[in-house]
């Protein structure tokens, strides 16, 4: 079985090993596409995250943002899909875009993860005048930072500046969320 030649796919799981699965090799430099005998025509390119049938892309990005797929027997989303092609195995859980974009289903964009971890790594709400984490006192009396770390709410203290209070939850969540962490 060919493996993906990437120094990331190195650092990913391996594919899991499943009948039916074949894997082409990379043309040229071209990454892999890997092919699924229970989606015949269907084919996956794990470093452009594109789906094919027949050669034609297929994508298809729907209202929210996420790519789409018909696989002959539903349609579905592509990330999911594109974990199954790759690892032979649906997910456990949910599959996270590490840099926040849903329509990005490059395989090294993928990672597995739980709900908790999935919320960490979602963007600031747009048009929101304050970054992420901070929010003001009423009245003009300050602004406050707080995270969330494990369903429970910690107060990271009152801030005189917007930039201080948003400096003190970047900070906790790099220690708390680690590699999930989205800071404004």
């Amino acid at each position: 079985m060919n493996q993906h030649n990437s120094s990331f796919a190195r650092s990913l799981p391996p594919r899991a090993v499943a009948i039916g699965r074949t894997i082409q090799p990379p043309p040229l430099g071209r990454p892999a596409t890997i092919y699924d005998a229970a989606y015949p025509g269907l084919s996956y390119d794990p470093d452009a995250g594109v789906f094919q049938r027949n050669g034609k892309v297929i994508n298809t990005v729907a209202n929210n943002g996420y790519v789409v797929v018909w696989d002959g027997q539903a349609m579905r989303k592509a990330h999911r899909l594109a974990w199954r092609f790759y690892y032979g195995v649906w997910p456990a859980n949910c599959i996270d875009h590490r840099n926040g974009d849903r329509s990005d289903n490059r395989i090294e964009n993928l990672r597995e993860a739980t709900v908790a971890q999935n919320n960490r790594n979602k963007s600031p709400t747009p048009n929101r005048a304050l970054p992420k984490g901070v929010s003001a006192y009423t009245k003009g009396k300050g602004f406050f930072a707080r995270i969330c770390v494990n369903r429970k709410n910690i107060h990271l203290g009152t801030f005189v500046t917007v930039e201080a209070a948003a400096a003190a939850y970047r900070e906790a969540a790099l220690r708390h969320h680690r590699d999930f962490a989205r800071v404004s």
